[in-house]
């Protein structure tokens, strides 16, 4: 097994991908699996793609650790990359990784966002300006609900429906939740 950093580049925009590949043939066809990589792969087709290996490794973790290092935060905030989360993520676990307690920009949370919604999104791969961004970041601010969809909502939550029913949070998280309050008021 071969543990690989490749890099995709979009040969039209020369937008590119970073990413970790564990393969016993270094020729494979694998482009990645990131959402806008795949989405742009679909958009664009494979032919209008090239792939580099950046580094080849004999284990998995100095695979991970280089991903850690080249797919950072100033990447996943660039225009001028696929990526949309920290390297080293499904490897490691939240605890471990040193991007964990580091908050993501409102601007990467709408990339991943619009990652996710894929096509059907009007701002699917369009560049955003930071007009675009303000009005999605205050979209849904002063938005209130009519009556029968805040009861909606309110069944829908109660009882063996609702994901929390049966837990509580421990002393630690309402400490936490409590601060929180407090600095937000």
């Amino acid at each position: 097994m071969v543990y690989t950093i490749y890099q995709i580049t979009n040969i039209i925009n020369n937008k590119k991908y970073i990413g970790k590949h564990a393969t016993n043939n270094l020729n494979d066809r694998y482009l990645g699996s990131g959402n806008l990589i795949l989405k742009a792969i679909k958009k664009y087709g494979r032919e209008k793609f090239k792939k580099e290996i950046l580094f080849i490794f004999d284990n998995e973790k100095e695979m991970i650790d280089k991903e850690i290092e080249l797919v950072n935060e100033d990447m996943i905030n660039s225009d001028s990359y696929y990526n949309i989360t920290f390297g080293g993520n499904g490897f490691l676990s939240k605890e471990k990784h040193p991007y964990f307690k580091k908050h993501l920009s409102k601007k990467t949370r709408i990339k991943m966002s619009i990652a996710r919604q894929g096509e059907k999104n009007p701002f699917f791969g369009k560049k955003h300006s930071k007009e675009d961004i303000i009005k999605m970041i205050n979209s849904h601010l002063g938005v209130s609900h009519s009556e029968e969809r805040k009861i909606k909502k309110s069944i829908a939550s109660k009882g063996n429906k609702n994901p929390f029913f049966g837990k509580h949070h421990s002393l630690e998280s309402r400490q936490k939740m409590s601060l929180a309050h407090k600095a937000s008021v």
